[in-house]
């Protein structure tokens, strides 16, 4: 049996699960199924506020979100895919991160990217006017990122996936998992039939942690509940404002994010690439943004965008991050057992990386290993970094 032979069952139809599957199918894999306990990007992916851009300091988080611009600007060119262009900007008070926004620029450099640069803080309130850029010393930009609807791109995803011979198994809950002793998989669903896999794909997002539990395995993703709210403009304002978050990566801290939607709205969110907040049952999700929340929020506009103070806000609601504890995605076989692959932890990026994660599971997959990323065991499921989660 050839590994293009082999069944392989992916378990979730979020960004990261389809992208696992569109990458097998694309390279020949002619037994595929995505299963989903509800349906494609029925989870966080649909939720997300979709912001891409490779505006990081790191090779390897360059290098992965770089991948992942590449996939959407074919998308966008084959398939129609929708993505605003509108810019993403990091702009910051703190003089010591100049010199880290200047390395970025380099590292992008290394890997293609040619329009990231650094501005100062009267190119800063050029590029997004509602910004106060009285305290503001610098950002980091490229005027060629921005946004699409998470969605939209997962739908999309699921159709190029089955069009190359995969299947779709929606609101197929797993509940149960039994390993021969030739090393195959039988899976039991709620209330559907059991399905034979030679090859298992954990991609649960949020539920990653539990789904590895049902196959005998365990992997270190805590669910962390995040947050998101409408800010209402009335009328169309006379500028665009692109895609701004405040938080520089490896920061502990929130960063304020915004983002425009239409033309009479702003996304705004708490962002945080840090395991930072406590674990939430993904069960239990309050899928509503807290009054606290939105109070927060708001008392953070008014500092930061003064000229937004007579908006309204809007409807708020509520996500999970699937957070490891280094910031970095696992990819790769569990226990070096090659016939179960964790592909999970995109934190809050999973669009971003979705591309990245999908190419290197598949590469576990089909090869036994990976070599895509520079410093690729940065997302080995048994590096040293992965210490144990606490509540």
């Amino acid at each position: 049996m050839t590994a293009d032979d082999r069944r392989i069952v992916v378990i979730g139809a979020g960004v990261v699960g389809l992208s696992v599957g569109y990458s097998l199918t694309r390279r020949g894999a002619k037994n595929v199924v995505i299963t989903d306990r509800d349906h494609v990007a029925a989870g966080s992916s649909a939720l997300s506020v979709g912001m891409v851009e490779t505006q990081f300091f790191d090779p390897v988080d360059v290098h992965a979100r770089v991948i992942g611009r590449e996939m959407i600007d074919r998308l966008v060119v084959e398939h129609e895919l929708h993505f605003v262009r509108n810019g993403f900007l990091r702009p910051t008070t703190k003089n010591e991160h100049v010199e880290l926004f200047e390395r970025s620029v380099k590292v992008q450099r290394d890997f293609g990217v040619e329009d990231a640069r650094v501005l100062t803080a009267r190119e800063v309130a050029d590029v997004a006017p509602p910004v106060d850029v009285s305290n503001v010393v610098a950002g980091l930009w490229r005027p060629s990122d921005g946004y699409l609807d998470g969605y939209l791109y997962a739908s999309l995803l699921a159709r190029l996936t089955t069009s190359s011979g995969g299947k779709l198994a929606q609101q197929h809950r797993l509940v149960g998992a039994e390993k021969s002793s030739a090393g195959s998989w039988r899976l039991s669903f709620d209330g559907k039939p059991t399905m034979e896999a030679d090859v298992v794909v954990n991609a649960a997002g949020p539920w990653a942690d539990s789904v590895a539990e049902i196959l005998g395995s365990s992997v270190e993703v805590k669910p962390e509940r995040h947050q998101a709210v409408t800010i209402e403009l009335g009328s169309a304002p006379d500028w665009r404002l692109p895609c701004v978050v405040e938080y520089v990566p490896g920061s502990s801290e929130d960063g304020l994010s915004l983002r425009h939607e239409g033309t009479h709205q702003l996304f705004a969110c708490l962002h945080n690439e840090r395991s930072v907040y406590p674990r939430t049952d993904p069960t239990e999700c309050n899928p509503r943004a807290d009054e606290a929340f939105i109070e927060a929020i708001a008392e953070l506009v008014m500092d930061r965008y003064p000229s937004l103070d007579e908006c309204g806000l809007g409807h708020g609601w509520a996500g999970l991050y699937p957070m490891t504890p280094d910031g970095y995605p696992i990819v790769g076989s569990a226990s070096g057992d090659p016939s179960l692959v964790h592909v999970v932890g995109g934190g809050g990026s999973g669009i971003q990386l979705s591309t990245a994660m999908g190419e290197v599971g598949a590469d576990w997959i089909l090869d036994g290993k990976s070599n895509l990323l520079t410093n690729g065991e940065r997302w080995h499921p048994e590096r040293a970094s992965l210490a144990s989660i606490s509540s």
